[in-house]
């Protein structure tokens, strides 16, 4: 665009990373402080679980949204304090642009949200997969162990946090479901999940004394390095696993 300075082109169709190290660092106190306020602070009605966040703030953290233009430069737009405000902020950006969008928290680089998903640009086939995640460390290696494999990876802290955000955009192609949260609550997740994405693939990863989560197509053991192989076999598949494969039985 005339008169901004170009950003270097993203691998992966994601965003850079010096120029988001960079603003986080200029904004290394504020997050800071940010970090240290108690969960759910300033957001009426909404109140995550903070057995599930594991006393994350992950809800009312500050996230920076970015528009990405057809020739992949992303340059920032606006800041955005806690999911609600991203939801409503991405949402009028959808309205302004038909770029995609998306939302990012600096310190992680975890994408959390995404909107316009291809844009107007040349359209390049995109692989995405969407995280709930409860153990917030084991969402951040497999986001990185996604990232180097192709895939692009949006991560929410969380059933509410998933809730808030993951229906911005239609065009998934597969949900993890993450470890670390009682089955209740992660068969709650996928029961949403099929409610809203009926033909998007769920793949739960769970712990050793629980083999199966109900709702799930797709299962396997979350410490066992066979998950990626799934993931990958799942993106091969032209046809949903019901066609000859019953749901819940593939498994890792």
């Amino acid at each position: 665009m005339p008169g901004e300075q170009a950003l270097p082109e993203p691998q992966f169709g994601e965003p850079g990373i010096w120029w988001v190290s960079l603003i986080s660092t200029l904004r290394g106190a504020i997050i800071g402080f940010l970090r240290k306020a108690p969960s759910g602070a300033g957001l009426p009605g909404f109140q995550p679980s903070a057995r599930l966040l594991r006393g994350s703030a992950a809800v009312d953290r500050e996230y920076d949204l970015f528009e990405q233009f057809p020739d992949g430069f992303p340059m920032w737009r606006r800041r955005a304090m806690g999911l609600p405000e991203v939801r409503r902020q991405l949402t009028d950006l959808c309205g302004k642009t038909k770029n995609e969008c998306f939302a990012m928290y600096l310190p992680t680089k975890e994408i959390v949200a995404r909107v316009n998903v291809g844009g107007q640009g040349p359209q390049i086939q995109k692989r995405l997969v969407a995280q709930v995640v409860y153990d917030p460390a084991k969402g951040k290696a497999r986001t990185a162990a996604l990232r180097a494999e192709g895939y692009e990876v949006v991560s929410a802290i969380g059933n509410e946090a998933a809730k808030l955000v993951l229906d911005l955009s239609p065009s998934w192609n597969l949900f993890l479901i993450g470890e670390g949260a009682a089955n209740g609550a992660r068969e709650e997740m996928a029961s949403w999940l099929k409610e809203r994405f009926p033909r998007v693939p769920i793949l739960a990863l769970n712990p050793p004394t629980a083999l199966v989560l109900e709702g799930a197509d797709y299962n396997a053991v979350h410490d066992d390095s066979r998950w990626m192989r799934l993931v990958a076999s799942v993106f091969n598949r032209s046809a949903r696993p019901s066609d000859g494969q019953p749901p819940n039985q593939e498994r890792a």
